[in-house]
């Protein structure tokens, strides 16, 4: 007898005495095969081997096609089923069915095994399956079995589970189910399976088992009671799966999306995502532009806080989501819930949010992008009017150094104790207050360096709370005992700086109050706290009555552009301190709420030999007749002629020309006729020609020995700066007094 078929003889004698219900049916749910039971038992006729043999008399034809259909999809499909079977009783039955693939032909078709489930009555167990096919049928199951009674003792698992945890069943058998644990179980979860278990329910949970190389991973576990014959609880069947992957996946999700929603939050960017422009997300830096808390804004419409300004917004959200392309725009402003004010960018990408269309917004504050444009146009309307102003001061500088050169000669001329004399004088001294108005708008024209000279503290400050008073409208009082004495200082900024603070604490009182300007003398040493090298100082304090400065601000309010005031430029205070720290001095202040603010500023003050400039001019005047000659280029004739007036008043022979072509004509032919200038003096601007630095190049090519000054209200110029390293040997500022013009001839003309 040929092996092979005494083989298939013996399987199909085998597969025909077994209890259940076996058949392989073809897709369409017609028998293809099925062992003797369900004909022995059922009073279908027909050949069991025949293909019109049918199995709709037993099945439903819908629960069929729906056990037909699952198992083509999942590979093997287990159900419980209601079947009529004739000749037996109606009952319920567990079916399993799998694919089965021939290899000769590649037939397709499915086994159909059913076990008909007991009516359980007291004393009766149910019918058994045949051990050895429930090992093979559950060894056909991709999650892995583990039984154990209800000491948790192992007493059987399929062989998916033994390929999950590496042992075999043989090394298992008996051991407790803890030897599958990575860690110890967590009592309050032990106690909820086991209450859920022991009363007849499943238990679902997550776990992390360790194999018997040590290695660990996750799986999803159910465990589900199982009862004896009698019906009594007796073993625990626990189903697993490894979704260690599933749950890596999940945990590097959580990782990214936590990484994406920081880099959301910290953006410096507002973003939110509108959803058929209602909003469904805002991070941080929106709800700070919008000034509102998050459970205001989510779930209301974007039109209620950008596209109010922007009426086209919405349309434009629902053209991104149609057309799936990016939009941008610019937005003039959104209005905060305070009412604040900010220019936007607004970029719109299409974007999936809840597997919805929707759209991500992101907001690009541009106002400070927007008041740096403004400085900038600001910047150039200042320089634009800084060229007017320096053009009109170098006029008026001329034109006043002609005026001060006539009243300085009409004051000599009248006599020093005549009552004209003393209004000549007056006149004098209005002529310097113009000077320097001149002189700040050439500052305001150039950027001017210090122009030191020793000055009274006491007149220069009340001088200078004289000039501002006309502009504040809260009363000022001074108050300064025993005098400051004298300190070397750029006038004009030290006016600066008293204007700025007399200003500052005028608009501190917009109700008005009065300013207290005050000042004495201190002593500075090395363990006094304020930041000055160890001395005597003039401080002088300016007190108002305001409301105080906000401690928020404490720190900002010496920032160059910052202001608290609606229309401030935020200069007044940068200004006054950058100014006190090149004079070697400083400047502080103290505060009270609604009572107001003080500050004090700290100046170096000279030895009693400081004296000023123009006083030591005045005393050491003196005749010098016939002391020299001196060649004078001018453009503007009126100060040329009051200029060679007066050197010739104190003793000079004066030629007076107008360009300096002309000059280096006199020079030379005064060479020529062996009758040298002493002394040439040179306006640096002019108008036509060579400029006075040009013209002493020419000179000095005819004599290298010429002797120049030069002359020029722009003090910043570098030929100014640096007057000795251009060939000059002296430099009179315009506009100058006789005291002026004849100390500096003096010192240069031995």
């Amino acid at each position: 007898m040929d092996h092979k078929l005494g083989m298939d003889a013996l399987i199909e004698c085998a597969l025909k005495t077994i209890s259940p219900f076996l058949l392989i049916l073809d897709i369409s749910g017609k028998i293809l095969y099925s062992n003797r039971s369900i004909i022995s038992r059922s009073s279908v006729e027909g050949p069991a081997d025949s293909d019109q043999f049918s199995i709709d008399p037993i099945f439903d034809k819908e629960e069929l096609e729906s056990i037909i259909t699952s198992t083509l999809e999942h590979g093997c499909f287990n159900r419980i089923v209601s079947l009529n079977i004739p000749g037996e009783e109606p009952g319920r039955f567990e079916s399993e069915s799998r694919i089965l693939e021939f290899e000769t032909g590649g037939i397709r078709a499915i086994t159909l095994l059913l076990r008909k489930l007991p009516v359980k009555a007291p004393g009766q167990g149910p019918d058994k399956l045949e051990k050895g096919l429930l090992n093979r049928i559950s060894d056909q199951v991709y999650d892995s079995i583990v039984v154990s009674d209800l000491d948790y003792n192992i007493v059987y698992l399929n062989e998916s589970a033994e390929n999950l945890y590496g042992y075999s069943i043989e090394e298992i058998l008996g051991q407790k189910t803890t030897i599958f644990l990575a860690s110890e179980m967590d009592p309050g979860i032990q106690k909820e399976g086991e209450l859920q278990v022991f009363t007849g329910e499943s238990w679902t949970g997550v776990m992390e088992n360790r194999r018997k190389d040590g290695s660990t991973f996750f799986c999803h576990l159910k465990v589900v009671p199982m009862n004896d014959a009698l019906g009594n609880p007796a073993y625990l069947v626990g189903f697993q799966r490894d979704i260690t992957q599933q749950i890596l996946s999940e945990r590097n999700l959580r990782k990214s999306e936590e990484k994406y929603r920081n880099l959301v939050e910290q953006s410096n960017d507002g973003i939110c995502i509108v959803e058929s422009c209602i909003v469904k997300f805002a991070n941080r830096q929106f709800l700070k532009l919008l000034e509102m808390p998050a459970d205001e804004i989510i779930g209301k419409r974007i039109y209620d806080y950008i596209c109010k300004v922007d009426d086209t917004m919405c349309d434009r959200c629902k053209a991104v989501t149609a057309s799936n392309q990016i939009s941008k725009s610019t937005i003039k402003m959104i209005k905060s819930s305070k009412g604040k004010e900010t220019h936007i960018d607004i970029s719109m990408i299409p974007f999936s949010y809840e597997n919805s269309k929707a759209v991500m917004m992101i907001i690009h504050d541009i106002t400070h992008k927007k008041e740096l444009e403004q400085e900038i146009v600001k910047s150039q309307k200042f320089e634009s009017i800084g060229l007017m102003a320096g053009g009109i001061a170098h006029d008026f500088n001329n034109y006043l150094s002609g005026i001060m050169g006539y009243i300085s000669l009409a004051r000599m001329m009248t006599g020093r104790n005549s009552e004209q004399a003393e209004a000549f004088t007056k006149a004098e001294k209005a002529c310097t207050a113009a000077r320097n108005l001149t002189h700040q708008l050439l500052t305001f024209s150039t950027h001017n360096p210090l122009e030191i000279e020793p000055i009274s503290l006491d007149t220069i400050i009340e001088e200078s709370i004289n000039l501002v008073s006309g502009s504040i409208h809260s009363g000022c009082t001074l108050n300064i005992k025993n005098g400051l004495g004298t300190a070397r200082v750029d006038p004009v900024q030290i006016t600066q700086v008293v204007h700025n603070l007399i200003l500052n604490a005028d608009q501190a009182m917009p109700d008005g109050g009065n300013i207290t300007v005050a000042g004495k003398l201190i002593t500075v040493t090395e363990t006094d706290y304020l930041p000055l090298e160890p001395g005597i100082y003039a401080e002088i304090t300016f007190r108002d009555q305001g409301s105080g400065i906000n401690l928020d601000n404490s720190t900002r309010i010496f920032d160059p552009y910052f202001s608290t005031k609606e229309n401030g430029r935020g200069l007044g205070l940068s200004t006054t301190y950058s100014i006190m720290k090149n004079h070697g001095g400083h400047i502080r202040y103290e505060t009270e709420k609604n009572v107001g603010t003080t500050f004090f500023i700290y100046l170096p003050i000279l030895g009693e030999s400081g004296e000023s400039s123009e006083n030591r001019l005045q005393n050491t005047k003196q005749e010098i007749p016939n002391a020299g000659r001196i060649l004078l280029l001018d453009d503007e004739e009126m100060l040329r002629d009051s200029t060679m007036l007066m050197l010739e008043e104190i003793g000079f022979q004066t030629i007076g020309v107008e360009d300096g072509d002309a000059a280096v004509e006199a020079y030379s032919h005064a060479l020529k006729k062996e009758n040298p200038f002493d002394l040439v003096i040179l306006d640096l601007t002019l108008p036509r020609g060579m400029d006075g630095l040009e013209t002493l190049s020419a000179l000095k090519s005819i004599d290298p020995d010429v002797r120049a000054v030069i002359t020029s209200g722009y003090s910043s110029s570098p030929v100014i700066t640096a007057f000795q390293e251009h060939g000059f040997c002296g430099y009179l500022k315009k506009p100058y007094t006789l005291d002026q013009l004849e100390s500096l001839m003096t010192s240069l003309i031995k």
